[in-house]
């Protein structure tokens, strides 16, 4: 699934296709962030011990945000498969609306 594929999917989930095209992204990349702040918490399960010392030993040297990320993608085989069920999951939670 192409990644306009899959944010038509999200936008639908949460019905918001009829809002203005910005708040539609403002929407999408506030569950983004969510979403990457999951993943970020998950990083021990998902990693190896080793691979997890590599991250400690990127953030002790000072390496950006970004670059800790492209090392991520490129050691987690389905990350993205990871970021986007972890997407989904959130947009069906918000349109389920809140729990009373």
């Amino acid at each position: 699934m192409s990644d306009e594929e899959f944010k038509d999917q999200v936008i639908e989930i949460l019905d918001i296709k009829d809002l203005p095209t910005q708040e539609q992204d403002e929407m999408l990349g506030r569950i983004e962030l969510l979403a990457n702040t999951k993943v970020a918490t998950a990083l021990p399960e998902l990693l190896s011990n080793t691979q997890y010392e590599e991250i400690e030993k990127m953030r002790a040297n000072n390496k950006t945000d970004d670059e800790i990320l492209d090392w991520v993608e490129s050691n987690i085989p389905n990350y993205t498969e990871v970021v986007r069920t972890i997407i989904l999951d959130i947009a069906q939670d918000l349109a389920q609306g809140p729990v009373v």
